[in-house]
């Protein structure tokens, strides 16, 4: 009897707010659950959002996902939670391997099945975050976001997977705290982070993967987009999908006031064919605004990191789709339920 294992992969986010940018205090897109029952999928989802200390705000986001189903390797989630300690006006970063026991692994078929899973070949990717302020509920100015997942190391009981994220609380002349207080001297700046991880683990070697890294410096921009396009042949007819490794997004230079967030994306995009070429094409997308009101151009660095994951076609199914949402000025927690009918 074939065993199909099955998981939700998220392909990353994308959010603007309608009416100004503002400071990083909560942000967060994350798959809760799902249920797969009689080929119908059922998603729950939630996207985290608030502003600092300007009147309430609305966004909208989207959240594009792919449903596998696979033979012959294991899909599952795990997430680890940290917190980055940093100081204002100074860049925080933390890395560290996050140890997941074989045995808290969530997935359709049971990660402690194999005899030996640390013989297996594994992979890792980013499934989703949430950062949220710890001592400061209004957040900071913006300068530098990233997060980053690294290669797993499989033991005898558990898998380490690195983990690096960093932040930086920009300077900015502006009230801060709570709105009635400067910042002075040198206060601590702490973020707590969950982030979700999707692992696959391949113990018969038919999945491969290609990973990739783009970088781009954009200067004087209110708006910065990375667009990294790859096409490649499919003779053998394997079937791909995309998954996100981890972003960064940092400003070098800024005419303060200017240390804001308008919109921010990051986005593993689908494959489609090109019968022209007889090639198939994807692309990863990064994108970043802090357009308003006030011109306030920025030097943007942006990097991206991704793989692509090729297996043979008779062992993987992928189905695709976005989930997307309209939260009511103020909401800061927007959850989704969602439902699918699969193969009609």
């Amino acid at each position: 009897m074939k065993q199909v294992s099955h998981g939700l992969l998220w392909n990353g986010f994308r959010y603007a707010w309608k009416a100004n940018p503002h400071r990083l205090s909560i942000l967060g897109s994350r798959f809760e659950e799902y249920l797969f029952e009689k080929e119908e999928l059922k998603v729950w989802h939630r996207f985290r959002s608030k502003i600092g200390n300007w009147p309430q705000d609305q966004l909208t986001y989207t959240v594009p996902y792919t449903f596998l189903q696979a033979e012959k390797v294991w899909l599952g989630t795990a997430k680890t939670r940290f917190q980055i300690r940093a100081f204002y006006n100074e860049r925080g970063e933390i890395s560290f391997s996050a140890v997941i026991p074989y045995a808290s692994i969530l997935g359709s078929l049971p990660f402690t099945q194999l005899k030996d899973p640390q013989a297996a070949h594994w992979m890792a990717f980013l499934n989703g975050f949430h950062i949220f302020p710890a001592n400061n509920p209004s957040g900071w100015h913006f300068k530098e976001l990233a997060l980053q997942i690294g290669a797993p190391v499989s033991g005898k009981k558990e898998i380490s997977v690195p983990i690096t994220a960093s932040v930086w609380p920009a300077k900015n002349p502006e009230l801060v705290a709570h709105g009635n207080e400067n910042w002075l001297g040198r206060p601590e700046c702490m973020y707590n982070l969950v982030m979700d991880i999707f692992l696959v683990m391949d113990p018969k070697g038919v999945a491969l993967q290609v990973p990739f890294r783009k970088e781009k410096i954009l200067q004087k921009t209110g708006l910065g987009e990375l667009e990294e396009p790859f096409s490649f042949e499919n003779p053998v007819k394997s079937t791909f999908f995309a998954a996100n490794r981890g972003f960064s997004i940092r400003a070098t230079e800024a005419k303060a006031p200017g240390y804001y967030i308008r919109g921010m994306g990051m986005e593993a995009r689908r494959f489609h064919e090109d019968p022209e070429v007889g090639k198939y094409i994807s692309s990863g997308h990064l994108s970043f605004s802090n357009a308003g009101k006030w011109p306030l151009p920025w030097e943007m660095e942006l990097a991206l990191e991704q793989s692509l994951v090729t297996m043979p076609a008779d062992l993987l199914t992928l189905t695709e789709g976005e989930i997307t949402g309209e939260p009511g000025k103020g909401v800061q927690v927007h959850e989704q339920v969602i439902r699918c009918k699969l193969n009609g």
